[in-house]
């Protein structure tokens, strides 16, 4: 299969540099899946996590960020990560 001629994906700007990869591709694909379900099949809004009991609504937003932060790291941080993993000859 042929690489890319590609440096940077471009995805976080300047500042987090990211050469796309297959694992980038999946990252997609699964995020373009989620939002397709997401659209026919609607979850409730954030003002049904606010409504809630006070200690309910604070971990559902919280798990909201979680989720946020976890996307985030997984198109910036995990591709680096695996890329690492196996660069190295072994000792």
């Amino acid at each position: 299969m042929r690489k890319a001629d590609v440096e940077d994906c471009g995805c976080f700007g300047e500042s987090a540099s990211l050469e796309p990869s297959r694992l980038h591709l999946a990252v997609n694909v699964l995020a373009t899946a989620t939002c397709a379900f997401a659209a026919l099949s609607p979850p409730p809004g954030l003002r049904a996590a606010i409504g809630r009991a006070p200690l309910e609504a604070v971990a559902v937003i919280a798990g909201l960020g979680a989720a946020i932060l976890l996307s985030y790291l997984a198109f910036t941080a995990l591709p680096r990560a695996w890329s690492a993993y196996g660069s190295q000859e072994a000792r």
